[in-house]
Parts: C-alpha cells; sequence; structure tokens
C-alpha cells in the first residue's frame, strides 16, 4: 500500500465529515434562527430582572429611611403593634405573597445531533476509498520488482 493511497483515503474522510457537518451540523439556518430566539429571549429576562432588581433597591431605600413604609408593609405581612385591635372580616381571604425570583431560561435544541452519523460516514468513506485504491491499483508491486540498482 503507497502512502499517498492512505493520504487519498484520508482526504476524502476529511472532506466527508466536513460536508456532512456544515449541512446536517448545529450551525445550519434553522438552528441559528432557533439561537437567535434563544438570546433574544435571554435578553429580554435579563431587563425584567435588571427592573425588577430597581425596584426592589427602590423599596429597600423607601423602608430603610420612613417609618411609616415599615409601619405598611409589617401589616401586610400580618405583624402589629402590641395592643393594636385587628378587625378581619368574614370571607375574606388573605392574598397569597408570591414573589418569583425570575425565569430560568433552558435551551433546547429541537435538531438532533447527527455528529456520531457523520462520524461514521467519514469512516466509512476513508474504508471505502481505501479499498478501491488497493483494488484498482493494477500492477502494484511491478515499479519494485522491475527497479535494479545502477552500476558502479
Amino acid at each position: 500500500m503507497k502512502s499517498s493511497q492512505l493520504a487519498t483515503a484520508l482526504l476524502i474522510s476529511i472532506c466527508v465529515y466536513l460536508a456532512g457537518t456544515l449541512l446536517f451540523g448545529s450551525y445550519s439556518d434553522p438552528a441559528l434562527r432557533d439561537l437567535e430566539a434563544y438570546v433574544a429571549r435571554v435578553q429580554a429576562n435579563v431587563e425584567d430582572l435588571a427592573s425588577r432588581q430597581n425596584r426592589l433597591v427602590a423599596q429597600a431605600e423607601l423602608l430603610r429611611r420612613s417609618t411609616d413604609a415599615v409601619r405598611v408593609e409589617a401589616r401586610r405581612l400580618q405583624y402589629y403593634r402590641e395592643g393594636e385591635q385587628v378587625i378581619r372580616v368574614e370571607n375574606h381571604t388573605d392574598r397569597e405573597m408570591v414573589q418569583s425570583p425570575g425565569v430560568v431560561m433552558r435551551f433546547t435544541s429541537v435538531y438532533p445531533d447527527h455528529s456520531r452519523l457523520i462520524r461514521i460516514a467519514a469512516v466509512a468513506a476513508f474504508l471505502l476509498s481505501l479499498f478501491l485504491q488497493i483494488a484498482l491499483d493494477r500492477h502494484p508491486s511491478s515499479t519494485y520488482s522491475s527497479m535494479r540498482r545502477a552500476s558502479r
């Protein structure tokens, strides 16, 4: 087997691998559009979290400076001063306090990963091209047997 045959088969397998990755890889147009949509959703989530942080910082500053705001917030949390009378209305349900820390944004690819199939195709192309080159080589040893040593 000649080294040129091996190099040619290796070059063919590399071309098959690169073409398969280009056509079926995660860098195709639909996958890129999905990734851009995910980036837009994450940026909107970051903006929402930044505005939520600004509101919480403003509320914390208000609670630090105003005793009346602390009193109102304490009553909302159902804390009262000793001796205060609380009037509860029947059939009144207390509001639940729900504060979400934000939204977890996970990226899920809808396109299957073809990398294993691309590697198998590249190896198959390598072996097929190597077999064809060896099989089609008509005189594999004729060049070596016909060579003679030059006389001195």
